[in-house]
């Protein structure tokens, strides 16, 4: 039940932006060619060859009045079956509100904690150094090494490979490659779902950071996701990186932070 005036249609618009957000991430596996079972109490994303816990999520969690043995168990089995690993993700939206304390009593490990920034006005501008390009790219290999190596992860390379393949025959998604006096410096992803763009694996190589190539990446991705026709532009980073100060400096806010739960930590993070 709404609460009643200014308040209550805040909330509303609150909880309603977090829906959005959670229907564009089943739409977003749907395009890389995964699936999305919508099960009592969850929505439950399943890639069956992006063997990540970042695209194996359980979202829209509601799992009130069950009996949470039951329910984990449940949605244990369905990413068993499919050999994969998998993660909840609890936000403001989960229910029950103890829905965290129930997943660690099980066995399960908070992951990571992320959270969601939305651009809350104008664009980055583009940095006006002549070094520094930003471009579409379907270079899977090359974008997926530099990718792997921004996120100081080189053996997510094969998976951002697969990743890659998997954009350039989605529509609505994009690489974006940014070089600095030609060589590779910095990498992300955009993709537009339902009208949300959402900006991903967003990171610079360790010998081009503090030149401005985020600023780059996140205005090149924000002139593509528009002329997608997006109507939001978000991204996710976390907390924990120190990322949170610079993303707000560029026009970003905080709008949503959640928690993943993992049965076994995976090799690396993924945003």
């Amino acid at each position: 039940m709404s609460l009643d005036g200014p308040l209550g249609a805040f909330t509303d618009a609150v909880l309603g932006k977090l829906i959005e957000l959670e229907e564009s991430e089943g739409e977003y596996i749907r395009a890389l060619g995964g699936r999305v079972e919508r099960g009592i109490g969850a929505n439950l994303l399943i890639h069956p060859t992006l063997r990540h816990p970042a695209f194996n999520c359980v979202l829209g969690i509601d799992a009130e009045g069950q009996d949470a043995n039951a329910y984990v168990r449940r949605i244990q089995g369905t990413y068993a079956a499919a050999g994969l690993p998998h993660q909840f993700v609890v936000t403001p939206l989960a229910r029950p509100v103890d829905i965290a304390e129930s997943l660690t009593a099980r066995g399960y490990l908070t992951a990571s904690e992320r959270l969601w920034m939305e651009l809350m006005g104008t664009p980055p501008t583009k940095p006006g150094d002549p070094r520094l390009e930003v471009s579409a790219t379907h270079e899977a290999v090359l974008w997926a090494q530099t990718a792997a190596a921004a996120m100081d992860a080189p053996s997510a390379e094969p998976l951002l490979y697969d990743l890659a393949q998997r954009t350039a025959k989605a529509k609505t998604h994009a690489l974006l490659l940014a070089r600095f006096g030609g060589s590779p410096a910095g990498a992300c992803e955009v993709s537009v779902d339902g009208g949300v763009a959402t900006i991903r694996r967003l990171g610079v190589l360790p010998g081009y950071r503090g030149r401005e190539i985020i600023r780059g990446l996140l205005h090149t991705a924000c002139e593509t996701a528009y002329a997608l026709d997006a109507f939001r532009v978000v991204t996710r980073t976390f907390p924990a990186s120190g990322s949170v100060p610079l993303l707000e400096f560029l026009g970003f806010a905080g709008a949503n932070l959640g928690q993943d739960f993992v049965r076994e930590y995976p090799e690396f993070l993924l945003d």
